[in-house]
């Protein structure tokens, strides 16, 4: 299976405590920023999203030291396939389609093409080639 996860308003505290639970499950096992080339964004997957550019919210670029286009998500790979896929940047706020402010993650549109590539990604049964 993979484990999917995000940071619900970026929270840094709850960031902290995940990725302390993935050292616990995956003891000498990290956590690395994937490579925009990852099937994850790359449009490989049946019925996925090509994802080399998306959109965050407002705030988010506010707190942002420089504009960004491209995605954060985290994984712990082990035999290239992601176990578990981690998102620093909230995901969840944007699912539900609204435009809080202090919310520092995707806008609803890139949230929404991001989690159906990772359930994609979840459920594919074959091997990807991950980092």
């Amino acid at each position: 299976g993979t484990l999917l996860a995000d940071s619900g308003g970026a929270n840094p505290q709850f960031t902290a405590s995940f990725l302390e639970l993935a050292k616990k499950l995956y003891p000498g096992e990290t956590l690395s920023e994937l490579p925009i080339n990852d099937p994850l964004y790359n449009g490989s997957l049946p019925d996925s999203f090509r994802l080399t550019e998306i959109q965050y919210r407002k705030y988010a670029l506010l707190k942002m030291k420089d504009h960004q286009v491209k995605p954060h998500i985290q994984a712990l790979t082990k035999n290239g396939r992601h176990l578990i896929l981690f998102s620093p940047e909230d995901i969840t706020s944007g699912l539900l389609g609204t435009e809080t402010w202090a919310i520092q993650g995707y806008a609803p549109d890139s949230a929404l093409a991001l989690t159906r590539n990772m359930l994609l990604y979840a459920t594919n049964e074959r091997p990807h080639d991950g980092p």
